[in-house]
This record gives C-alpha cells, structure tokens and sequence, in this order.
C-alpha cells in the first residue's frame, strides 16, 4: 500500500496536469471531459473539464452519464465469460450451433467462427461500419440483419491469421447472450453485473438518457467549435448496442476496473481476493492475447477479448503502428497494460488497466475531437501514475499536428469524392433509374424509391 505521503505526492502531480490537459480539450475541440485513477486498488483522482451540456452550460462531474462507445465491449466479454463459467457456453462454441441462421458460402472456413473469434476479431471478416451507421446517428438497419451480414460479406484477412476490427461480431455476440441465457442483454448486464457491483449510474442504451445528469453529444467542426448532436445507439433494440451503447460515468467505471483488477489478479496471480462475491468471471482467459498486430515491436501488443494487451515501453495505436504518437512510458521498467479506446459519433473515451499495481485510469468525453484527445489525456495520467518524466513539448507538437489533419479530413474526403467521380450526368434516361434500390441481401434500402415526379 501507497504511504499517506506518496498517495499525497502522486495526487499533486496528477493535479499538476490540469493546464496541459485544458490545452488538449482546446487543440481538440472536446467539449467536456471527466477522468478518474484507480491505484493500488483505491481512487486516487477525479477531475472534470469544459461542459457536459454547452447551451446550459452546465460541466460534468464523476457522476456524469457518457456513452462509452467500444469500453462497451469489455462488458459484453465479461457477459460471456459468467456464461462459458456456468457451462452454458464454450470458448470454442461455434456461432451456427448457437444461431443456426448464421451460414457462409460452401467450404469458406469461417462457418467455423467462434465465441473467441468473435471477442477476438480474428475471424477475417470487415465490420462494414459505414453500412449501419449513418448521419445524424441513424442506423438504417435491425439487429435481426447483423447474422446474415456477417453471413455474407466477404473475407478480407485469413480466417484467424489476423487481426481485423469488427464492431458486427459483437452485435451478435450481444445476439448469443440473449439466446443462451434467455433474456434481454439489457437484463442480463444489470442483474449480472451492474447490480452486484452497486454500478447505479450505468445502464444499457437509453436506459438513462433522460436523466438530468447526461453528457450531450456533440460534433467537433474544423474550427474546434461544438454541433450538438442526437444521441447515438439510443433504444432498448438498437443494433450495435453491445459493441457500443453502454453508458456510465467515470465513478462507476473505476467500481467496474477495481473488480475487473481484483478478478484478473485473484483467478490468474492467486492473489486472495479483496472484492466478496466478484460476478466476473473467466479472466484467464478474457485477458489471453489471441492475436497478434502486425510487429512493430519486440513487446506483447495483441488483441484479447475487449481488450488490447500491449507491454511498455509502446505506443497506444490499437495495432495501427503509425509511428507518430508519443511512445508511453518510455524510459521505465517494462509492465504490461490492457487498455482500449471509444468512439462513437458524440462520445470519446479511454481506459487502460494495470493488473501488477492494481492501478486504472479513465477518460470519458462527448464529442470525438480533432485528435485523440481523451486517449493524450488518459496517456499524461499513465505517466504520472508511474513517475514518469513527460516531455510536454512532444504531446503538445503531436496534439497540434494530429487536430491539423483532423480538421482538414472532410476537405479531404471531398477532394477524393470528387476525383473518384466517373461521371457529370446520368448514362442513360430518367425514367431508367425509376424504382426501388436495395443492397444484394435486400436488407438495406440505401435511397429509398425513385419516382418521376422526383426527377
């Protein structure tokens, strides 16, 4: 345990933060911004920036609801991992065997996929995001669809041979839950785990989106300035739900941390447990790397079930490798971390778990900024926490030049648009395009129907 004197120590310099990391809400245009550090098991530190509501000016504080976007899939492994410890569900389960619906063309591998695969996003198959998520936060299509879009798009990487994101895979996972334990996935997360934790202020979707105190979404424009926006993966039968839609605040999160630290520690370290009746389950094997990024470096850096695993000295680029963000804990003795980011259109966060000093540290924002912001803020803590020298002149160089391109990719975007276009008016007669358009699983109706009054 931490002396009064260096606990005192370390939350001075923790507080000592507060300028820099104003300065990165400002480059990055977050509207508001809560963190928290877990250390040795204890809360340590809490601190709240800007506003969680702009137009009533109203800021945030620990108890602050914010949507967690992918800290959501942590939750759902953890789900899984209560249902494989009751014998219900395997590790090597296969998803058709579960949901006989999900089926793939002849002799193509990932018939096979598995509960693992699924957590791992080693089954090869692309997320296909822009296909259920639209502007404005609408999602054109049912959670009855994600099966057979799983079932039919087309394998980018090998089958388990690489790592490839895929924010489906755990939209059905959510869908397996539901089937094996037979209730709603918003039922199962509160009476397994939100409940027996006292996580009061974290709840499935909309659950809370009318309560007062609620992060609102909102937009970053190139100019930094804030566009509220409508809440993302909002209803109790939205799809992606368990890939994104769980909402919390940080005091909870750090509750959740603390016993996720406990049951790692106890079940794979043997440590005796601190936390009586853990409802988490199955660490040793949730926190298993189970494939590999591409090297880039002579350390750990996989992906486990929810969460990254990556040995510092490293950078924190969910595999990505693109060479340019600050290197976190350069110059300090090797440790191993489990951390993962969040985005979803009106809400950025990060979290990172430090099983050998118990130690965590979480940042929620509303709004997906120009950079990374609430993954430098999460990244100045780290340092912090471990006495580390930061080298303030390299966050603010790479703050500055990352929100630079930030603010420029629509412009981007546009010009490519553009130059992509193949023609400037239509190949053939009006009344040519005059019907009805859909996707080849003819779940999805992209533009809706023409009709010649309409052109």
């Amino acid at each position: 345990m931490l002396t009064n004197q260096l606990t005192s120590r370390l939350v001075t310099r923790l507080e000592a933060l507060r300028n820099i990391i104003t300065q990165i809400c400002s480059i990055s245009g977050t509207p508001g911004l809560s963190l928290g550090v877990l250390h040795n098991g204890e809360i340590i530190h809490s601190a709240n920036f800007g506003y969680r509501d702009i137009e009533a000016q109203l800021r945030p504080d620990e108890n602050t609801v914010f949507v967690l976007g992918s800290l959501t899939k942590a939750l759902t492994a953890a789900m899984v991992g209560i249902l494989v410890d009751e014998g219900k569900l395997g590790w090597t389960t296969q998803l058709h065997d579960v949901i006989p619906q999900f089926q793939r063309p002849e002799n193509d591998p990932t018939i096979n996929l598995t509960t693992t695969d699924l957590l791992s996003h080693r089954t090869g198959l692309p997320s296909y995001d822009a296909l259920w998520l639209l502007s404005d936060n609408r999602i054109p299509l049912e959670r009855s669809d994600a099966v057979p879009i799983l079932g039919y798009v087309p394998t980018v990487v090998d089958f388990r041979s690489g790592f490839l994101y895929n924010n489906m895979a755990y939209e059905v996972l959510g869908q397996v839950i539901e089937k094996v334990a037979d209730t709603r996935y918003s039922l199962f997360l509160k009476n397994r785990i939100l409940e027996p934790l006292g996580m009061s202020r974290t709840a499935y979707t909309n659950s809370l989106i009318d309560d007062e105190n609620t992060a609102k979404p909102y937009a970053t424009l190139k100019d930094a300035s804030a566009f509220k926006l409508p809440p993302p993966l909002s209803g109790e039968n939205v799809m992606m739900g368990p890939a994104g839609g769980i909402r919390s605040s940080v005091h909870d999160m750090l509750i959740l941390y603390r016993a996720f630290l406990d049951a790692g520690n106890s079940q794979i370290g043997q440590s005796k447990p601190k936390i009586s009746r853990n409802p988490l389950k199955q660490l040793r094997h949730l926190w298993q790397g189970m494939v590999s990024f591409p090297l880039s470096t002579v350390r750990e850096n996989s992906y486990a079930s929810g969460w990254v695993r990556l040995q510092l000295p490293a950078r924190m680029d969910l595999g990505a490798d693109l060479g340019i963000s600050p290197i976190l804990g350069e110059g300090l003795s090797s440790r191993i971390a489990l951390y993962h980011e969040g985005l979803i259109p009106g809400f950025s966060s990060f979290a990172a778990l430090f099983p050998e000093t118990s130690s965590a540290v979480v940042v929620l924002s509303n709004s997906i900024g120009l950079t990374d912001g609430p993954k430098l803020v999460g990244q100045l803590l780290i340092e912090e926490l471990f006495n580390n020298t930061i080298n303030a002149s390299t966050y603010d160089h790479y703050t500055r030049s990352t929100a630079r391109t930030g603010a420029s990719q629509m412009s981007t975007i546009k010009k490519e648009l553009r130059q992509g276009k193949t023609a400037d008016r239509p190949t053939s007669p009006l009344r040519m395009y005059v019907g009805r358009y859909y996707n080849s699983l003819g779940n999805f109706y992209p533009i809706g129907t023409i009709q010649m009054s309409q052109i």
